[in-house]
């Protein structure tokens, strides 16, 4: 999977059950195909409680699509997140260092990671004030509400709680 890391923080490479994930230590990470870069305002409490960043999916699925219509670069392969398809998590708050568990989704029939597809990319608000990287292999689970994909992710460096922190999955 072809991802550019777009922060000032150190990038961590971490290989997940079937494929590759590029994570910012919690901002923002850009794929192939859609470019998450906002053009909404910081306004509010922080962007994950906003409207903006609750639309977001549909921007990154528009640029997965526009990306594919264009076509891929020479001798560069096709993404394995290419499928159009982008899940925000539940909202968790962020109150001090440790591992929150973020559920994804609800996710379609078709998505059936880690067969299909074989990697995706996480996207987290570029307001944190901590870093966060997930620490576990992302799982399909059932739900009342429907299938999810659930991972752990780590918080470290927290300066500032985080109300109703969601993040992507695109």
């Amino acid at each position: 999977m072809y991802n550019v890391i777009k922060s000032s923080c150190v990038p961590l490479v971490l290989a997940l059950v079937g494929g590759l994930c590029l994570v910012s230590c919690g901002k923002e990470v850009q794929s192939m195909g859609a470019t998450p870069q906002s053009s909404f305002a910081e306004n509010g409490p922080n962007i994950a409680q906003s409207a903006q960043w609750a639309a977001e999916g549909k921007r990154l699925i528009a640029g997965k699509i526009a990306q594919a219509k264009e076509g891929w670069p020479s001798g560069m392969s096709v993404p394995e997140n290419a499928m159009p398809f982008a899940y925000q998590s539940e909202a968790v708050d962020i109150t001090a260092d440790g591992t929150y568990t973020l559920h994804f989704g609800p996710v379609s029939s078709s998505f059936n990671y880690p067969d299909k597809p074989t990697g995706f990319t996480f996207y987290f608000p570029s307001d944190t004030t901590f870093h966060i990287i997930p620490t576990s292999a992302p799982k399909n689970v059932e739900r009342a509400s429907g299938r999810y994909v659930r991972t752990d992710v780590r918080v470290s460096d927290l300066t500032a709680p985080y109300k109703q922190l969601s993040a992507w999955i695109y």
